[in-house]
């Protein structure tokens, strides 16, 4: 009983830096989006966009080891002392690590995406997606403290309003990366090239 309880109780400040967190990832995220829209020049996966959505990346992982640490009782499996909220966001970190890795090797073999390649190519879609289990954090947190004693808790604290609105500005992330018309019958270019020796080129994506 007194596991469950403390996995299951809401920590306002504690989630409330989680999402802090996700904006700095929400904002690195718009920056990218940029970064693919307007510099004509990006042909590389090493940029001061990416350092800064990764490092992000890095800054939450390392976030959650310590509140998990933290919640966990001695002689308690670590899997256990997880924060009902914080499994998605771990399984969103692992996701966001795979897809990272992926993404490298993407960039890497088939080149930087433009336009809406930036938006639809399968790493992303999979960033995406695992931010989106990393923003949800303080709501999943704040429905399991809810349901464990509804009395005590407010439906939804401070962090997860914050929270929905930053999965709300995600969502309209995609909308901002999408290219005007380029007009009637005609389909925006979706590639770049990209230099692969002095004086040769290469597609930059499919």
């Amino acid at each position: 009983m007194l596991e469950t309880a403390r996995n299951t109780r809401t920590d306002g400040p504690r989630d409330l830096v989680t999402e802090l967190l996700g904006l700095w990832l929400v904002l690195a995220v718009f920056l990218d989006g940029w970064a693919h829209l307007n510099l004509p020049s990006l042909e590389t996966f090493f940029t001061p966009w990416h350092a800064a959505l990764y490092s992000g990346m890095l800054a939450t992982a390392a976030w959650t080891a310590v509140v998990i640490f933290r919640n966990r009782a001695p002689g308690q499996p670590l899997v256990q002392s997880i924060p009902s909220g914080y499994r998605g966001t771990v399984v969103g970190l692992i996701l966001f690590a795979t897809a990272g890795g992926l993404d490298l090797l993407w960039h890497e073999l088939l080149g930087i995406e433009v336009s809406l390649d930036a938006l639809v190519s399968p790493t992303h879609l999979l960033l995406g997606f695992s931010l989106f289990l990393i923003l949800g954090t303080a709501v999943r947190s704040a429905r399991a403290s809810h349901s464990a004693s509804p009395g005590d808790h407010p439906a939804l604290p401070p962090a997860a309003l914050f929270a929905v609105v930053l999965m709300t500005g995600l969502g309209r992330s995609s909308s901002s990366t999408s290219p005007p018309s380029s007009g009637r019958g005609q389909r925006p270019s979706l590639c770049r090239r990209r230099s692969a020796a002095p004086g040769a080129s290469r597609r930059s994506c499919r």
